[in-house]
């Protein structure tokens, strides 16, 4: 995880994906979210040309030899300890704009306990002596990229480059990693890139099965189910849609939710798929394998593909 390590000056234990692959979904430097952002590259809007940047003097801490020999303690960041109520939002708010950094930073309520709660990385520091003192070595904190409303868990991530404001700033991250360094501990980060935030959702479709499908439909684009219509269209999700509809300045009908990623409604007939779709095994060519022979049409300038749930090799797609 190339950025953390750039930034922080830290190690993790998980070496996850490429960095290009993390770099899929991630803010182009402002003036305004510059405290958050670990990407430093001014005027870029290329992922790929991203990078981040130590303060001077700052030395990468090696990781130990041997892991297994290391006590862990782990911490779900927004449910450990509160030490800085100003990062905090309230249970409503607008919808995210990577550009001001700001929203959607809802779902904090005490009251309720499947909202947030308030915890952060200043409240973790503040801590630190306590977990040294259980004879822990190791601190495993949650995801640090900046998630959407609710999530406290961290794994509903909207954009990889900038910090979870309702944690704190790179100031306050820094500032954890250094007192566990000062302290002989080390710090995991919980890297998540193979999902985001739900933000999308099928047009028409947004409460019922969608079961993967091909193209124009029909026993050319799904042999074996030839009842199957063609690619649905994407919406946003009700629930995105109906913040979108409450501020002035977004639109349900044109807003993309994720900075790198658009998704595009416009049909293309002669669209073809270049390739062989692979099962969540690994394999091609089972049952509800599709080539790059059956059929043609889709939405080729959408950044996602529109084919449903995925099919599973042996319980057919996923309901």
């Amino acid at each position: 995880f190339v950025w953390a390590s750039m930034v922080l000056g830290v190690r993790p234990l998980f070496l996850v994906l490429a960095w290009i692959l993390d770099l899929s979904l991630a803010a182009p430097w402002t003036q305004s979210n510059d405290a958050y952002n670990v990407n430093k590259a001014q005027g870029e809007s290329d992922p790929r040309k991203y990078f981040g940047r130590l303060p001077n003097g700052k030395q990468y801490t090696p990781s130990p030899d041997d892991w297994r020999r290391l006590p862990v303690y782990q911490v779900l960041t927004d449910r450990f300890y509160d030490a800085d109520p100003t990062n905090n939002a309230d249970y409503q708010s607008p919808l995210f704009d990577w550009q001001s950094n700001s929203g959607p930073l809802g779902g904090f309520d005490v009251r309720d306990m499947t909202a947030r709660q308030g915890g952060d990385w200043k409240g973790i520091t503040a801590k630190l002596d306590y977990i040294r003192g259980l004879g822990c070595k190791v601190l495993w904190i949650s995801p640090v990229s900046q998630n959407g409303f609710m999530s406290s868990m961290g794994y509903g991530s909207l954009d990889k480059t900038l910090l979870e404001r309702r944690f704190g700033n790179i100031d306050d991250l820094r500032e954890l990693v250094d007192g566990a360094h000062q302290r002989g501990m080390y710090i995991v980060l919980d890297v998540v890139n193979n999902h985001m935030a739900q933000q999308l959702s099928w047009e028409g479709l947004e409460h019922d099965e969608v079961k993967f499908r091909m193209h124009t439909g029909g026993e050319k684009s799904t042999p074996g189910s030839p009842d199957r219509g063609p690619e649905p269209k994407i919406a946003l999700d009700p629930d995105v849609a109906s913040i979108c509809k409450k501020q002035d300045s977004c639109d349900p009908a044109t807003y993309q939710p994720y900075v790198d990623f658009n998704f595009n409604n416009q049909w293309s007939d002669d669209g073809k798929f270049n390739g062989t779709t692979y099962q969540e095994d690994g394999f091609s060519n089972v049952a509800f394998g599709i080539t790059d022979q059956n059929g043609t049409g889709g939405f080729w300038e959408s950044d996602f593909h529109h084919s449903g749930e995925l099919p599973s090799p042996v319980e057919g797609a996923w309901e």
